[in-house]
Order: C-alpha cells, then sequence, then structure tokens
C-alpha cells in the first residue's frame, strides 16, 4: 500500500467514552486515560505527528453520528494521514461499521490506523492485519455494547421500581435535591404557578386563557425558568417563540401526575442499542410510584382538572356559561349537545342542541334555563340526606389577593397604555424640533400602535378575568343545597345527561365520597 508521506504521518487522535461508560464509572476508558495512552505511545513515533485531537464525549459507539468522529472525517479530507486510537471499541462497537471504515474507506485514501492496545498499525504488516484477530475483536465490541446496554436498562428500571427519578432534568415544579439526585423536592417558586394553573383551570378557565393570564403578568415559561435558573436545558416541544405561553404547555402541566407525588417513568424507550429512536410504550408497562416525593396538587384535584379537560367548547371567557358541554348528549344518536347563546330582545336565550339532529324530524334542542334547573333539582334531592358541607371554590381571601394582583397589573399596564399614547403624540412634534428623522417616524408609529393594540387586549382580558374571582363560592350546604351549577360541579357528580325531548331526560349520576372537597386557600 502507498502512504501519503511515507516518513512523515500527520495524525489525528480520536478519543470516545459513552454514557454508558461513566454510568459504571469505567476508569480505563475515561477521555484522560485515553489521552494519556496515546500521548505515550506518540513518544515512541517521532513519525508521526499529532496535529489534532478529536473527542466525543458521552456518545455511544452503535453508530458513527458522533461529533467528534465526523470532524476526524473532516481532517481526513484536509490532509490528516493517520488515525490514533486508545482500541478498536473507542472506534466503535459496530462491527459492520467498524470493518467498512477500516477496510475499506481509510485504506482506499491511504490512511494509517493504529489502535494501541490491540497492537494493530495498519503500515505495519503485522499478525493482528493479517488474520482474524482485528474482525474478530470488532465483533467482541459490538457484543461488548448489547451487554453493557442490557446491563445499564436493568439498572435504571431497577431505580425507577424503587421509586428513584432518573431524568436528566426534574420536571417543572421540581428540582433535585443536591445531596440525592434521584430525589425530586418541591421548588416553591415554580410550584406556586403550577398550583395556579391547576387553581385556574377548576374555575372553569380555557387552557388558552391560562396561557393568556400568565402572559400578561409576565411569568417566565418552564424552559426560560430554568434557563434562568442555570439550567442548560432542552426540550424537543419548543416549536413556539420563547418567553410565551401556550395553551399546549399548559395541558402538559395540566395531564403530569408528577405533581400529585406520583412518578411515572420508562414512557418511551428505545428498540434496542444500536437504534436510538425513542417509541412510546404501552401504558401497562410504565414504571410508577406512589408518594415517591411531596405533592404540588391534590389527587381529587388533579382528578377534576383531568374531566374538565375532556370538554371541548368555544366560548367566551365566562365561566359556568355552559355548565353541561360534555355531559349533556343526544338521546338520539349520542352526540354530545353543543352550546348555543343567542342575542335577544330581554338578553342572551341559551340552548343546548345537537347538530347531528338538526334538520331532521325529531332535532334535539332544549333551553338551558329548563336544563340546568332540571338537573339542579335531581342533584339537591339527591343529596338531600348530607348533613355536611362540600366545598369546591376559592376562599375568600384568595379571591382578594386575587383581585388586588389584577389590579396592579391592570394599572401598570395602564401607565404603559399613556406612556405610548403619550409618545404618539409627540412624534410630530419631534421631527419638527429636529429630534426624529423624518423617515423613521413612520416605523416608529408602527411600532407603538402595535404595542397599544398589545396591551389593549391584555387590559380587556384582565377586566373579563376578574368575573372567575368575583362570583359567589361555589359550596353545598345542607341548609340550601346547590344554588346554581358550575362546570367542576356537574363533572363531579353526573356521569351523563341524555335528553329524548324537552321533557325527557336521563341523568346519570356518578359521584362519590372520595370525590369530597376542592378548596384551594
Amino acid at each position: 500500500m502507498e502512504y501519503k508521506g511515507n516518513s512523515h504521518f500527520k495524525g489525528v487522535a480520536y478519543l470516545r467514552i459513552s454514557k454508558e461508560n461513566k454510568l459504571c464509572h469505567d476508569e480505563t476508558n475515561t477521555i484522560g486515560n485515553q489521552r494519556c495512552i496515546i500521548k505515550e505511545f506518540l513518544v515512541n513515533h517521532p513519525e508521526i505527528k499529532l496535529i489534532q485531537t478529536r473527542v466525543d464525549d458521552g456518545y455511544t459507539g452503535t453508530d458513527f453520528e458522533r461529533p467528534g468522529f465526523r470532524q476526524m472525517l473532516a481532517d481526513m479530507d484536509n490532509g490528516a494521514n493517520c488515525i490514533i486510537v486508545k482500541d478498536l471499541s473507542r472506534l466503535g462497537r459496530n462491527y459492520i461499521g467498524c470493518g467498512k471504515y477500516i477496510e475499506r474507506q481509510f485504506k482506499s485514501a491511504g490512511i494509517r490506523f493504529i489502535s494501541v492496545a490491540d497492537q494493530i498499525d495498519t503500515f505495519s504488516d503485522n499478525e493482528n492485519m493479517n488474520s482474524l484477530m482485528m474482525p474478530f475483536k470488532n465483533l467482541m465490541n459490538e457484543m461488548l455494547s448489547a451487554g453493557l446496554s442490557s446491563s445499564v436498562r436493568s439498572h435504571l428500571d431497577a431505580r425507577r421500581t424503587d421509586g428513584q427519578h432518573t431524568g436528566a432534568f426534574a420536571v417543572y415544579g421540581y428540582k433535585k435535591e443536591s445531596s440525592n439526585l434521584s430525589q425530586l423536592v418541591v421548588d416553591r417558586r415554580a410550584a406556586e404557578t403550577v398550583q395556579k394553573i391547576y387553581w385556574l383551570r377548576s374555575l372553569g378557565m380555557s387552557m388558552m386563557a391560562i396561557a393568556h393570564y400568565l402572559n400578561c403578568f409576565s411569568i417566565p415559561t418552564p424552559l426560560d425558568y430554568k434557563r434562568s435558573a442555570g439550567s442548560n436545558f432542552k426540550t424537543s416541544f419548543q416549536i413556539y417563540r420563547e418567553g410565551t405561553w401556550e395553551a399546549m404547555k399548559v395541558k402538559r402541566i395540566l395531564t403530569n401526575r408528577v405533581y400529585t407525588g406520583r412518578l411515572e417513568q420508562k414512557k418511551t424507550t428505545t428498540v434496542d442499542y444500536k437504534h436510538k429512536e425513542r417509541v412510546h410504550m404501552p401504558k401497562e408497562k410504565w414504571i410508577c410510584s406512589e408518594a415517591s416525593h411531596e405533592a404540588v396538587i391534590s389527587k381529587t384535584l388533579f382528578e377534576t382538572v383531568q374531566l374538565l379537560n375532556k370538554v371541548k367548547q368555544n366560548i367566551p371567557c365566562v365561566p359556568n356559561e355552559s355548565p353541561l358541554v360534555g355531559i349533556a348528549k343526544c338521546g338520539n344518536c349520542g352526540n354530545l349537545l353543543s352550546y348555543q347563546a343567542v342575542p335577544g330582545k330581554c338578553g342572551k336565550y341559551r340552548y343546548y342542541m345537537c347538530k347531528s339532529c338538526a334538520g331532521t324530524k325529531k332535532p334535539i334542542r332544549i333551553r338551558a334555563d329548563d336544563i340546568e334547573s332540571c338537573v339542579l333539582r335531581v342533584l339537591n334531592s339527591y343529596l338531600l340526606n348530607r348533613n355536611e358541607p362540600l366545598s369546591f371554590s376559592v376562599s375568600g381571601e384568595r379571591k382578594k389577593k386575587e383581585l388586588a394582583v389584577i389590579e396592579d397589573r391592570k394599572c401598570a399596564l395602564l401607565d404603559r397604555q399613556n406612556e405610548l399614547s403619550s409618545l404618539l403624540l409627540d412624534i410630530q412634534g419631534d421631527i419638527a424640533a429636529g429630534i426624529l428623522d423624518e423617515e423613521d417616524a413612520p416605523e416608529l408609529e408602527l411600532i407603538c400602535k402595535k404595542e397599544l393594540d398589545r396591551l389593549n387586549q391584555d387590559i380587556n382580558f384582565l377586566n373579563d378575568s376578574r368575573i372567575y374571582f368575583t362570583e359567589g363560592d361555589r359550596i353545598y350546604e345542607p341548609e340550601t343545597g346547590f344554588l346554581y351549577l358550575t362546570q367542576p360541579i356537574t363533572m363531579l357528580f353526573i356521569s351523563e345527561i341524555q335528553v329524548k325531548g324537552k321533557s325527557e331526560l336521563i341523568i346519570v349520576l356518578g359521584w362519590n365520597e372520595k370525590q369530597g372537597n376542592i378548596v384551594h386557600t
């Protein structure tokens, strides 16, 4: 074989250690140990000049999509003609892949390949190159990788079964305990935001409205919060611009049982050690543990919110306007009834109707007041003999506090609104005074108007949101019963309502004592 520069080689040292090696505390394959072994080797080989060292720290050897490895290949294109590794397993643990690079790509490019520990040097015709030793070692490395992968999987599963958290990062609302990284502890500041999200949802606020509410108060998103705390956090969910809450971000929090003190792990996994694409595991194969850490919200509140999450409705930011949406069904076709509010001379005319049966001989359409009053009577009759109160509300003190926060934020937005309005009025005067260039004026006016539009939206939204904290407490008292219906109440107490006509209803009750009180203080 003819090599590029027979008496002098430009060498590239390639070092690699996988996450599995780190987890198993493999001291023989640390980056520092590999570097020392290659350095000692080069002392006795003055014909090799080391021009570059490429490192893959924390990358598996089962595939070759590694940044350091790709840089090493680029070095070959830029004149390097010698590659040095500590042993064959550092190049890779894929039998076919390693053989392809050593026997074909390196050989055809005239690249000298050296594996120090295996005593393999393609520049010399030694026994290791002319026998089955190198292919056999590559095969053994691949088998070792399979065994190591299986061992690590078993180790992680055992930790998960024991209730230890094995994720790289703690979920929003928690942090890892400094003395035990497998234990989650409550991050009080983030947990308050989580509690507020559940609280607002239990009041009937939609996920989109909750996202808007959080944005109005400039509350950092989970990603921004982790970064502000110094975490090198990355997520595949980052499809929206930074700093903005979206309905999907709120939904992920509202459906995560970790906030009840329950760990649900191994929801996704890889098929095997060669394929890194993640696949979803069936629910029965998740590894779950109860009370593994302190709960942020109660299980009762979580389950109530899950019931509310099943309701799909597009109604204004008005709580309890349609408390039977998601429960009332058509007695003819079984579809959920839609809610409709029609303006009239005496206010709104509210209806529940089946869109599928519209235009048929037996359309289902019933006044909301009629069906809601009937359901209210049934519920109060059902709980007639109950002597203890049931609570489904926010305490008066909490409501006052939240209203004060809304007022403070609204005042800040109004001050900014006045400031921008004054700036708009002063633009022409600034042009005349020579303070502002006339060419820059249109762009500045556009920026101010856009900001004013956003401020108006936020102020109007906060005004609408006040209704969630000014309505009466949603409490059942034995003396009075329920005075009116709310969506959380109907979700908790009623499994299904079938409407077969204006005077024919089937109400299926589904409450039990365990669903008890939902009280926010």
